[in-house]
C-alpha cells in the first residue's frame, strides 16, 4: 500500500480481508510473493522531515502500468463503444511518481499540450467512494486520441494517453 493511500477508510477494510487472505493454506504463492516483497524504509514527511524506519512493499511498476492501460483501454470502449484500433498505443504515467522522479517530463505534459488541466476538463466519472475516479477527454482533431487521468483513493494517479503508434513514435 502507498504511504499516500494508507488512511483511506476504504483501504483500512481490505486491511483485514489482506491478512486472513494470507493466513489461508492455499494462499502459500501469494503469501510467499508478498512477504518477499517487503522492506524496511526510511520514512519522511511530506516536507521532508526523517520519521524513522517503517514496513513498506515493492511494487512492480510494470505490472500496475499494465492494469492502468487494460482499465484506459476498458474506459475507451465504454465511452466509444468501440475496442481501441490496434494501430494505437496506450502510454501510462504514473502522476505521483514522475512529480518526484521526472519532474520535466511532467511539466512537458502540463505545458507543452495543457493534457492534464485539458483532460480535467473532460467527463468525470466517480465509482465506490471515492476508490476510483477517471477523467477523459477525447481529441478535437483524431477521434480515436484521448487523455485520462485515473485516481485511486483520491491520492494515487495515473496519466493515460491514447494516440496513434505513428504519432507515439515521434514524441
Amino acid at each position: 500500500m502507498r504511504q499516500e493511500t494508507s488512511g483511506h477508510p476504504e483501504i483500512l477494510k481490505n486491511n483485514e480481508k489482506l491478512r486472513m487472505s494470507l493466513q489461508r493454506p492455499e494462499q502459500k504463492g501469494f503469501r510467499v510473493s508478498f512477504l518477499n516483497s517487503l522492506a524496511v524504509v526510511d520514512s519522511y514527511t511530506p516536507a521532508g522531515i526523517y520519521l524513522g524506519k517503517t514496513s513498506a512493499f515493492r511494487v512492480d511498476m510494470k505490472r500496475v502500468n499494465a492494469v492502468i492501460k487494460r482499465i484506459a483501454q476498458g474506459i475507451f470502449y465504454e465511452e466509444k463503444g468501440i475496442r481501441l484500433p490496434d494501430d494505437y498505443q496506450v502510454r501510462v504515467y504514473c502522476i505521483n511518481d514522475t512529480i518526484n522522479e521526472q519532474p520535466a517530463l511532467l511539466g512537458t505534459l502540463i505545458m507543452k499540450r495543457d493534457i492534464i488541466p485539458l483532460t480535467l476538463k473532460g467527463k468525470t466519472q466517480t465509482l465506490g467512494e471515492n476508490i476510483f475516479k477517471y477523467w477523459c477527454q477525447f481529441a478535437i482533431d483524431e477521434e480515436n486520441s484521448a487523455a485520462m487521468i485515473l485516481s485511486f483513493y483520491n491520492r494515487v494517479n495515473f496519466l493515460a494517453l491514447i494516440t496513434p503508434d505513428k504519432i507515439t513514435a515521434q514524441n
